[in-house]
């Protein structure tokens, strides 16, 4: 069957985007998203991304001085995260009620074949417990990284990004692989293409893609401006409103770079204006 109660699209890059239709939004808005915090459904210390309390460049001073930095990428994170993933993860006495609220949350082509929507409000927080035993798991290796190199080794995840830094001279290589086995083991894939290894002083050091951390200038990446341009672009051209996802993207943006946001912003209205 498909789930009608979400409205799918897709952007010029490939990407497809399930939105919540007005009625199952408000659903969404009204009965799942009370839930979604720490008081209700606590997640790990490692974990980052759309955590009220908590934000980007918190996560990125973490790694801050560190002579390496590995950075690895979940694949495909939301259609990956099904219901398996997430009602592993919550207790026992609160598994009837996230059960509900999944039935809710969740896309289901069938009864046993489900995924996270990539544009509902509900799922950064579900896509967050859904790797809550993975934090775990790597929090204890970059515990006996730490040990094995006697330098301080540091992990954290915001959202589908994983990064280890390394506060010391040496690396082991091969960290890279018992990353890969934990998040395997437990459901997920890397991607490959976007593992890569930085070291202090080279010019494509950066942190959660924020460069020249140490300076006053904290700045977005080229890439992911340019990205996010052509997806309001896109978006306005076809006069489709501003989704979660979007929303998060630009949150994201002001929170660094103000003056970036009000330009975005400011070129989608313009954009979108000529289409209606």
């Amino acid at each position: 069957m498909n789930d009608n109660r979400y409205k799918v699209y897709f952007l010029g890059n490939g990407r497809i985007i399930q939105e919540p239709k007005p009625e199952h939004k408000k659903k969404i808005q009204e009965e799942v998203m009370p839930y979604m915090n720490q008081e209700y459904f606590p997640l790990h210390e490692a974990a980052y991304g759309s955590i009220e309390g908590k934000n980007t460049i918190q996560c990125a001073l973490l790694h801050d001085g560190a002579e390496y930095i590995l950075n690895m990428d979940i694949r495909k994170f939301y259609p990956s995260v099904n219901y398996s993933h997430i009602i592993k993860n919550i207790d026992e006495d609160k598994r009837h009620l996230m059960d509900y609220l999944l039935r809710l949350a969740l896309i289901y082509k069938s009864e046993n074949d489900n995924c996270l929507p990539t544009g509902a409000q509900s799922s950064p927080y579900l896509a967050n417990l859904a790797v809550k035993d993975i934090d775990l798991k790597l929090s204890i290796l970059a515990e006996e990284e730490s040990v094995t190199l006697n330098s301080k080794v540091v992990y954290t995840r915001y959202l589908d990004d994983i990064t280890f830094s390394i506060h010391g001279p040496f690396r082991r290589w091969t960290l890279k692989d018992d990353i890969k086995k934990i998040v395997e083991e437990s459901g997920f894939r890397i991607n490959h293409k976007k593992t890569k290894w930085m070291t202090s002083g080279s010019d494509n050091m950066n942190i959660l893609g924020i460069s020249n951390l140490k300076n006053l200038g904290v700045k977005i990446p080229r890439k992911f401006k340019l990205e996010l341009k052509d997806e309001l672009f896109f978006m306005a051209k076809n006069g489709e409103e501003l989704n979660d996802v979007v929303n998060g993207k630009l949150a994201y943006v002001k929170f660094i770079e103000p003056s970036l946001y009000n330009k975005l912003i400011s070129r989608y209205r313009k954009h979108f204006e000529r289409t209606i």
